[in-house]
Protein backbone atom coordinates (compact mmCIF):
# COMPACT_ATOMS: atom_id res chain seq x y z
CA UNK A 1 0.00 0.00 0.00
CA UNK A 2 1.32 3.47 -0.87
CA UNK A 3 2.57 5.68 1.99
CA UNK A 4 1.79 9.35 2.60
CA UNK A 5 5.34 10.36 1.64
CA UNK A 6 5.37 8.74 -1.80
CA UNK A 7 5.28 11.16 -4.78
CA UNK A 8 2.95 10.68 -7.76
CA UNK A 9 4.59 10.77 -11.17
CA UNK A 10 2.97 11.99 -14.39
CA UNK A 11 4.77 9.11 -16.09
CA UNK A 12 3.01 6.42 -14.03
CA UNK A 13 0.96 3.90 -16.02
CA UNK A 14 -2.83 3.91 -15.88
CA UNK A 15 -2.73 0.50 -14.24
CA UNK A 16 -0.54 1.78 -11.41
CA UNK A 17 -2.80 4.80 -10.91
CA UNK A 18 -5.91 2.65 -10.90
CA UNK A 19 -4.30 0.42 -8.27
CA UNK A 20 -3.53 3.44 -6.13
CA UNK A 21 -7.11 4.60 -6.60
CA UNK A 22 -8.34 1.29 -5.24
CA UNK A 23 -6.15 1.75 -2.16
CA UNK A 24 -7.64 5.21 -1.54
CA UNK A 25 -11.32 4.81 -2.56
CA UNK A 26 -13.40 7.99 -2.61
CA UNK A 27 -16.15 6.32 -0.65
CA UNK A 28 -13.70 5.91 2.23
CA UNK A 29 -13.51 9.65 2.81
CA UNK A 30 -16.41 10.81 5.02
CA UNK A 31 -18.36 13.75 3.71
CA UNK A 32 -16.69 13.84 0.30
CA UNK A 33 -18.67 12.64 -2.74
CA UNK A 34 -16.91 11.28 -5.77
CA UNK A 35 -15.58 14.29 -7.74
CA UNK A 36 -17.22 15.15 -11.06
CA UNK A 37 -15.04 15.80 -14.12
CA UNK A 38 -15.84 18.60 -16.54
CA UNK A 39 -17.06 16.97 -19.80
CA UNK A 40 -14.75 19.24 -21.79
CA UNK A 41 -11.76 17.95 -19.85
CA UNK A 42 -13.00 14.36 -20.23
CA UNK A 43 -13.30 14.83 -23.99
CA UNK A 44 -9.73 16.12 -24.16
CA UNK A 45 -8.50 13.08 -22.26
CA UNK A 46 -10.43 10.66 -24.41
CA UNK A 47 -12.25 9.02 -21.51
CA UNK A 48 -14.99 9.97 -19.09
CA UNK A 49 -12.82 9.85 -15.95
CA UNK A 50 -9.13 10.63 -15.64
CA UNK A 51 -7.55 8.24 -13.11
CA UNK A 52 -4.70 10.63 -12.28
CA UNK A 53 -7.10 13.46 -11.41
CA UNK A 54 -9.13 11.18 -9.17
CA UNK A 55 -6.06 9.85 -7.40
CA UNK A 56 -4.83 13.35 -6.56
CA UNK A 57 -8.19 14.23 -5.07
CA UNK A 58 -8.30 11.05 -3.04
CA UNK A 59 -4.78 11.44 -1.65
CA UNK A 60 -5.47 15.00 -0.60
CA UNK A 61 -8.74 14.05 1.07
CA UNK A 62 -7.40 10.97 2.82
CA UNK A 63 -4.26 12.60 4.24
CA UNK A 64 -5.60 15.99 5.22
CA UNK A 65 -9.20 15.31 6.01
CA UNK A 66 -10.41 17.17 2.95
CA UNK A 67 -8.31 20.39 3.23
CA UNK A 68 -6.84 20.59 -0.27
CA UNK A 69 -5.47 24.10 0.19
CA UNK A 70 -3.27 23.02 3.08
CA UNK A 71 -1.41 20.51 0.90
CA UNK A 72 -1.27 22.49 -2.32
CA UNK A 73 -0.32 25.92 -0.90
CA UNK A 74 2.76 26.42 1.30
CA UNK A 75 3.27 29.93 2.68
CA UNK A 76 6.90 30.60 3.65
CA UNK A 77 7.50 32.20 7.01
CA UNK A 78 8.58 35.87 6.57
CA UNK A 79 12.25 36.57 7.40
CA UNK A 80 13.18 37.94 10.80
CA UNK A 81 14.64 41.43 11.24
CA UNK A 82 18.26 40.19 11.62
CA UNK A 83 17.83 37.96 8.57
CA UNK A 84 16.48 40.86 6.53
CA UNK A 85 19.46 43.01 7.46
CA UNK A 86 21.85 40.20 6.57
CA UNK A 87 20.09 39.65 3.25
CA UNK A 88 20.14 43.39 2.49
CA UNK A 89 23.88 43.62 3.20
CA UNK A 90 24.48 40.56 1.01
CA UNK A 91 22.30 42.06 -1.73
CA UNK A 92 24.31 45.30 -1.80
CA UNK A 93 27.54 43.32 -1.90
CA UNK A 94 26.23 41.25 -4.82
CA UNK A 95 24.86 44.32 -6.68
CA UNK A 96 27.50 46.99 -5.93
CA UNK A 97 26.02 49.86 -7.93
CA UNK A 98 22.75 51.77 -7.86
CA UNK A 99 20.92 54.98 -8.64
CA UNK A 100 19.30 56.99 -5.87
CA UNK A 101 16.93 59.86 -5.30
CA UNK A 102 15.83 61.35 -2.03
CA UNK A 103 15.91 64.16 0.47
CA UNK A 104 18.18 65.46 3.20
CA UNK A 105 16.92 67.51 6.13
CA UNK A 106 19.26 69.36 8.46
CA UNK A 107 18.08 71.02 11.66
CA UNK A 108 20.79 72.95 13.46
CA UNK A 109 20.75 75.07 16.60
CA UNK A 110 21.26 78.77 15.94
CA UNK A 111 24.15 78.66 18.41
CA UNK A 112 25.56 76.04 20.82
CA UNK A 113 22.99 75.40 23.54
CA UNK A 114 20.34 77.53 21.82
CA UNK A 115 16.68 76.51 22.05
CA UNK A 116 15.95 77.92 18.58
CA UNK A 117 17.09 76.29 15.35
CA UNK A 118 17.14 76.60 11.56
CA UNK A 119 15.98 73.90 9.13
CA UNK A 120 17.55 73.26 5.71
CA UNK A 121 16.09 70.90 3.11
CA UNK A 122 17.78 69.51 0.02
CA UNK A 123 16.69 67.20 -2.77
CA UNK A 124 19.37 64.67 -3.72
CA UNK A 125 19.95 62.69 -6.93
CA UNK A 126 22.96 60.53 -7.70
CA UNK A 127 24.66 57.22 -8.31
CA UNK A 128 26.87 55.02 -6.18
CA UNK A 129 29.38 52.26 -6.79
CA UNK A 130 30.09 50.44 -3.57
CA UNK A 131 32.14 50.54 -1.54
CA UNK A 132 34.27 53.50 -2.61
CA UNK A 133 32.58 55.74 -5.18
CA UNK A 134 29.58 58.06 -5.33
CA UNK A 135 28.34 61.20 -7.02
CA UNK A 136 25.39 63.22 -5.78
CA UNK A 137 23.86 66.60 -6.58
CA UNK A 138 21.91 68.34 -3.82
CA UNK A 139 19.60 71.23 -4.64
CA UNK A 140 17.83 73.56 -2.25
CA UNK A 141 15.39 75.01 -4.77
CA UNK A 142 15.52 76.69 -8.15
CA UNK A 143 17.22 79.82 -6.80
CA UNK A 144 18.75 78.60 -3.55
CA UNK A 145 21.87 76.94 -4.87
CA UNK A 146 23.22 73.51 -5.68
CA UNK A 147 26.05 71.35 -4.40
CA UNK A 148 27.80 68.49 -6.19
CA UNK A 149 29.85 65.95 -4.24
CA UNK A 150 32.07 63.19 -5.63
CA UNK A 151 33.67 60.48 -3.50
CA UNK A 152 36.39 58.32 -5.06
CA UNK A 153 38.24 55.77 -2.92
CA UNK A 154 38.73 57.94 0.14
CA UNK A 155 39.00 61.29 -1.67
CA UNK A 156 36.10 63.73 -1.51
CA UNK A 157 35.43 66.63 -3.89
CA UNK A 158 32.75 69.32 -3.83
CA UNK A 159 31.65 72.29 -5.85
CA UNK A 160 28.83 74.77 -5.32
CA UNK A 161 26.88 77.15 -7.54
CA UNK A 162 23.77 79.30 -7.52
CA UNK A 163 21.91 76.68 -9.56
CA UNK A 164 22.27 73.11 -10.80
CA UNK A 165 22.95 74.31 -14.34
CA UNK A 166 25.75 76.58 -13.13
CA UNK A 167 27.72 73.79 -11.43
CA UNK A 168 29.64 72.98 -14.61
CA UNK A 169 31.29 76.42 -14.51
CA UNK A 170 32.71 75.93 -11.02
CA UNK A 171 35.86 74.16 -9.86
CA UNK A 172 35.90 71.41 -7.25
CA UNK A 173 37.42 71.67 -3.81
CA UNK A 174 39.06 68.57 -2.37
CA UNK A 175 37.87 68.05 1.18
CA UNK A 176 40.04 66.02 3.51
CA UNK A 177 37.71 63.75 5.55
CA UNK A 178 39.74 64.16 8.73
CA UNK A 179 39.92 67.94 8.34
CA UNK A 180 36.26 68.70 7.64
CA UNK A 181 35.65 70.30 11.01
CA UNK A 182 38.52 72.70 10.44
CA UNK A 183 38.13 73.76 6.83
CA UNK A 184 39.03 77.32 7.70
CA UNK A 185 42.45 76.11 8.76
CA UNK A 186 41.74 75.88 12.49
CA UNK A 187 41.76 72.37 13.89
CA UNK A 188 38.74 71.57 16.05
CA UNK A 189 36.40 68.85 17.19
CA UNK A 190 34.23 67.10 14.62
CA UNK A 191 31.10 69.01 13.66
CA UNK A 192 27.97 67.13 12.56
CA UNK A 193 26.69 70.02 10.46
CA UNK A 194 29.98 70.42 8.59
CA UNK A 195 30.29 66.64 8.19
CA UNK A 196 26.82 66.32 6.63
CA UNK A 197 28.13 66.19 3.07
CA UNK A 198 30.52 63.35 3.88
CA UNK A 199 28.02 61.46 6.00
CA UNK A 200 25.46 61.55 3.19
CA UNK A 201 27.78 59.81 0.69
CA UNK A 202 25.62 56.89 -0.56
CA UNK A 203 28.54 54.53 -1.14
CA UNK A 204 28.54 53.98 2.64
CA UNK A 205 25.26 52.06 2.51
CA UNK A 206 26.98 48.68 2.82
CA UNK A 207 28.76 49.77 6.00
CA UNK A 208 25.54 51.27 7.33
CA UNK A 209 23.62 48.01 6.87
CA UNK A 210 26.42 46.01 8.51
CA UNK A 211 26.50 48.45 11.44
CA UNK A 212 22.79 48.05 12.27
CA UNK A 213 22.04 46.70 15.74
CA UNK A 214 18.93 45.52 17.64
CA UNK A 215 16.69 45.51 14.55
CA UNK A 216 12.89 45.33 14.81
CA UNK A 217 10.35 44.76 12.04
CA UNK A 218 7.85 47.61 12.22
CA UNK A 219 5.65 46.62 9.28
CA UNK A 220 5.15 44.01 6.55
CA UNK A 221 2.92 43.97 3.47
CA UNK A 222 3.04 41.73 0.40
CA UNK A 223 6.71 40.83 0.77
CA UNK A 224 7.84 44.38 1.60
CA UNK A 225 9.39 44.78 5.06
CA UNK A 226 10.27 47.86 7.09
CA UNK A 227 12.97 47.38 9.72
CA UNK A 228 14.20 49.93 12.24
CA UNK A 229 17.57 49.58 13.99
CA UNK A 230 20.15 51.55 15.91
CA UNK A 231 23.53 52.14 14.28
CA UNK A 232 27.05 51.77 15.56
CA UNK A 233 28.45 55.11 14.35
CA UNK A 234 32.05 53.92 14.46
CA UNK A 235 31.28 50.88 12.28
CA UNK A 236 29.16 52.88 9.83
CA UNK A 237 31.21 56.08 9.53
CA UNK A 238 34.71 55.44 10.83
CA UNK A 239 36.62 58.64 11.56
CA UNK A 240 33.48 60.74 11.11
CA UNK A 241 31.79 59.09 14.08
CA UNK A 242 33.17 61.67 16.50
CA UNK A 243 30.43 64.12 15.56
CA UNK A 244 27.59 61.60 16.06
CA UNK A 245 25.90 60.96 19.42
CA UNK A 246 22.92 58.94 18.18
CA UNK A 247 22.27 57.13 14.90
CA UNK A 248 19.34 55.06 13.60
CA UNK A 249 18.44 53.28 10.37
CA UNK A 250 15.05 52.56 8.83
CA UNK A 251 15.30 50.02 6.01
CA UNK A 252 12.64 49.04 3.49
CA UNK A 253 13.54 45.77 1.75
CA UNK A 254 11.92 42.84 0.00
CA UNK A 255 12.02 39.35 1.48
CA UNK A 256 15.06 38.49 -0.66
CA UNK A 257 16.99 41.52 0.65
CA UNK A 258 16.44 43.90 -2.28
CA UNK A 259 16.98 47.37 -0.80
CA UNK A 260 14.26 49.84 -1.77
CA UNK A 261 14.63 52.67 0.74
CA UNK A 262 16.91 53.74 3.57
CA UNK A 263 16.42 56.51 6.11
CA UNK A 264 19.40 57.39 8.32
CA UNK A 265 19.00 59.79 11.22
CA UNK A 266 22.08 61.29 12.89
CA UNK A 267 22.00 63.46 16.01
CA UNK A 268 24.06 65.33 18.52
CA UNK A 269 23.22 68.17 20.89
CA UNK A 270 23.53 70.81 18.15
CA UNK A 271 22.15 69.22 14.97
CA UNK A 272 19.80 66.58 13.61
CA UNK A 273 20.34 65.22 10.08
CA UNK A 274 17.95 62.92 8.21
CA UNK A 275 19.12 61.33 4.95
CA UNK A 276 16.44 59.48 2.96
CA UNK A 277 17.30 57.61 -0.26
CA UNK A 278 15.08 55.65 -2.65
CA UNK A 279 17.25 53.05 -4.42
CA UNK A 280 16.90 51.68 -7.97
CA UNK A 281 18.83 50.20 -10.91
CA UNK A 282 20.85 47.86 -8.71
CA UNK A 283 23.74 46.30 -10.61
CA UNK A 284 23.68 48.72 -13.55
CA UNK A 285 27.01 49.88 -15.00
CA UNK A 286 28.22 53.05 -13.26
CA UNK A 287 31.37 55.11 -14.00
CA UNK A 288 32.46 57.64 -11.35
CA UNK A 289 35.88 59.30 -11.68
CA UNK A 290 37.73 61.93 -9.66
CA UNK A 291 37.92 65.44 -11.18
CA UNK A 292 41.02 66.15 -13.25
CA UNK A 293 43.74 68.41 -11.85
CA UNK A 294 42.58 71.45 -13.82
CA UNK A 295 39.06 71.03 -12.42
CA UNK A 296 40.25 71.34 -8.80
CA UNK A 297 40.72 74.61 -6.89
CA UNK A 298 43.77 74.23 -4.65
CA UNK A 299 42.56 77.02 -2.32
CA UNK A 300 38.77 76.69 -2.23
CA UNK A 301 38.30 78.88 0.84
CA UNK A 302 40.14 81.76 -0.83
CA UNK A 303 38.05 83.36 -3.57
CA UNK A 304 40.84 85.19 -5.36
CA UNK A 305 38.81 86.20 -8.42
CA UNK A 306 35.80 87.49 -6.48
CA UNK A 307 37.94 89.47 -4.03
CA UNK A 308 39.96 90.98 -6.89
CA UNK A 309 36.70 92.10 -8.54
CA UNK A 310 35.50 93.96 -5.41
CA UNK A 311 35.63 97.70 -6.13
CA UNK A 312 33.42 99.26 -3.44
CA UNK A 313 36.40 100.22 -1.28
CA UNK A 314 40.21 99.76 -1.12
CA UNK A 315 41.21 96.55 0.68
CA UNK A 316 43.96 96.07 3.28
CA UNK A 317 45.78 93.41 5.28
CA UNK A 318 48.04 93.65 8.35
CA UNK A 319 51.71 94.06 7.51
CA UNK A 320 52.53 91.50 10.22
CA UNK A 321 50.69 88.82 12.23
CA UNK A 322 51.51 86.72 15.27
CA UNK A 323 54.12 84.09 14.44
CA UNK A 324 52.63 80.99 12.80
CA UNK A 325 49.32 82.56 11.78
CA UNK A 326 48.24 82.04 8.17
CA UNK A 327 45.56 83.13 5.72
CA UNK A 328 42.68 80.67 6.06
CA UNK A 329 39.92 82.24 3.99
CA UNK A 330 38.85 85.17 1.84
CA UNK A 331 35.44 85.77 0.31
CA UNK A 332 32.96 88.40 -0.81
CA UNK A 333 29.72 88.61 1.16
CA UNK A 334 26.62 89.76 -0.67
CA UNK A 335 24.49 92.58 0.72
CA UNK A 336 21.84 90.20 2.07
CA UNK A 337 24.51 88.37 4.11
CA UNK A 338 25.60 91.45 6.08
CA UNK A 339 24.12 93.55 8.88
CA UNK A 340 24.84 96.73 6.91
CA UNK A 341 23.08 95.48 3.74
CA UNK A 342 26.18 96.26 1.72
CA UNK A 343 28.70 93.96 -0.02
CA UNK A 344 31.76 93.23 2.14
CA UNK A 345 35.05 91.38 1.88
CA UNK A 346 35.88 88.91 4.66
CA UNK A 347 39.49 87.87 5.23
CA UNK A 348 40.35 85.25 7.86
CA UNK A 349 43.68 84.53 9.55
CA UNK A 350 44.43 81.99 12.25
CA UNK A 351 46.77 79.61 13.98
CA UNK A 352 46.34 76.17 12.34
CA UNK A 353 48.14 74.43 15.18
CA UNK A 354 45.65 75.44 17.88
CA UNK A 355 42.04 74.36 18.19
CA UNK A 356 41.09 76.83 20.90
CA UNK A 357 42.97 80.08 20.29
CA UNK A 358 44.38 82.22 17.55
CA UNK A 359 42.01 83.88 15.08
CA UNK A 360 41.55 87.23 13.34
CA UNK A 361 38.61 87.98 11.04
CA UNK A 362 38.59 91.27 9.10
CA UNK A 363 35.52 92.69 7.32
CA UNK A 364 35.97 95.59 4.90
CA UNK A 365 33.26 97.70 3.28
CA UNK A 366 32.59 101.15 1.88
CA UNK A 367 32.70 103.90 4.51
CA UNK A 368 29.26 105.13 3.44
CA UNK A 369 27.71 101.82 4.50
CA UNK A 370 28.74 101.62 8.15
CA UNK A 371 27.46 103.46 11.20
CA UNK A 372 30.40 105.34 12.79
CA UNK A 373 28.60 105.75 16.13
CA UNK A 374 30.31 103.93 18.99
CA UNK A 375 27.91 101.49 20.69
CA UNK A 376 27.23 101.65 24.45
CA UNK A 377 29.93 100.00 26.54
CA UNK A 378 32.67 100.43 23.93
CA UNK A 379 35.82 102.50 24.29
CA UNK A 380 38.10 104.41 21.96
CA UNK A 381 40.35 102.34 19.71
CA UNK A 382 43.61 103.65 18.35
CA UNK A 383 45.80 101.64 15.97
CA UNK A 384 48.59 103.72 14.46
CA UNK A 385 46.89 106.41 12.33
CA UNK A 386 43.48 104.79 12.58
CA UNK A 387 40.69 105.74 15.00
CA UNK A 388 37.51 103.96 16.01
CA UNK A 389 35.96 102.03 18.90
CA UNK A 390 36.50 98.65 20.58
CA UNK A 391 34.71 96.33 23.01
CA UNK A 392 35.58 93.00 24.66
CA UNK A 393 33.30 90.23 25.86
CA UNK A 394 34.04 86.63 26.93
CA UNK A 395 37.49 86.56 25.39
CA UNK A 396 36.57 88.16 22.05
CA UNK A 397 37.59 91.64 20.96
CA UNK A 398 35.48 93.57 18.42
CA UNK A 399 36.73 96.77 16.84
CA UNK A 400 35.75 99.14 14.05
CA UNK A 401 37.81 101.96 12.55
CA UNK A 402 38.10 104.02 9.39
CA UNK A 403 41.00 103.60 6.96
CA UNK A 404 40.49 106.21 4.21
CA UNK A 405 37.35 105.24 2.25
CA UNK A 406 37.19 101.83 3.93
CA UNK A 407 35.51 100.82 7.14
CA UNK A 408 37.46 97.98 8.80
CA UNK A 409 35.67 95.73 11.31
CA UNK A 410 37.69 93.17 13.26
CA UNK A 411 36.89 90.17 15.46
CA UNK A 412 39.71 88.37 17.31
CA UNK A 413 40.73 86.61 20.50
CA UNK A 414 43.64 89.04 20.77
CA UNK A 415 43.36 91.59 23.56
CA UNK A 416 42.54 95.22 22.61
CA UNK A 417 46.18 96.20 23.10
CA UNK A 418 47.44 93.30 20.94
CA UNK A 419 44.84 94.01 18.27
CA UNK A 420 45.93 97.65 18.21
CA UNK A 421 49.50 96.51 17.62
CA UNK A 422 48.52 94.18 14.75
CA UNK A 423 46.23 96.67 12.97
CA UNK A 424 48.53 99.69 13.33
CA UNK A 425 50.33 98.90 10.07
CA UNK A 426 48.13 98.06 7.09
CA UNK A 427 49.23 97.39 3.52
CA UNK A 428 47.17 96.75 0.35
CA UNK A 429 45.55 93.33 0.39
CA UNK A 430 47.55 90.69 -1.49
CA UNK A 431 46.19 87.20 -1.00
CA UNK A 432 49.32 85.71 -2.52
CA UNK A 433 51.64 87.45 -0.07
CA UNK A 434 51.62 86.33 3.57
CA UNK A 435 52.01 88.96 6.32
CA UNK A 436 55.36 89.01 8.12
CA UNK A 437 55.72 87.35 11.55
CA UNK A 438 55.19 89.75 14.44
CA UNK A 439 57.51 88.85 17.29
CA UNK A 440 56.13 88.94 20.79
CA UNK A 441 52.66 87.84 19.80
CA UNK A 442 51.69 84.20 19.45
CA UNK A 443 48.97 81.68 20.08
CA UNK A 444 47.06 82.16 23.29
CA UNK A 445 48.58 85.52 24.22
CA UNK A 446 45.14 87.00 24.81
CA UNK A 447 44.39 84.62 27.69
Amino acid sequence: MATATEELSHDASDAELEKLFEEFPVSGVPGHPRPQVDPAIAAMKGRALTPFTVVLWVVVAALLGGSAAALITHKAKPPSAPKLLARAAAFVKAHPSAALSGDMRIEAADSPGSSSSAVFRFHVDGVAKMPGRARIIATAGESDGADEAITVDGRHFERQADSKDALAKEKYAEIKPDDTAGRTGVVGQRNLLEDADLLSAPNRIGDVLSAAETPVVVSRAKGVNVVKASLSASKAYGSLAGSIKEATLTLTALNDGTVQRTVVNLKNSEANITIEYQWSKWGDSVVIEAPSANEIDATPDIEEEKVAAFKDAPLFQPQALPTGWVLTGASVLSADETAENCPEVEVDYGDPSSQDTGYLTIYQLAATCADPTAPPGSSAFVAGPYRGFVSSDQGETDAQFLAGRTVVQVQSDLSPAQLSQVMAHLVPLNLAKAPLPLSGLGTGTSA
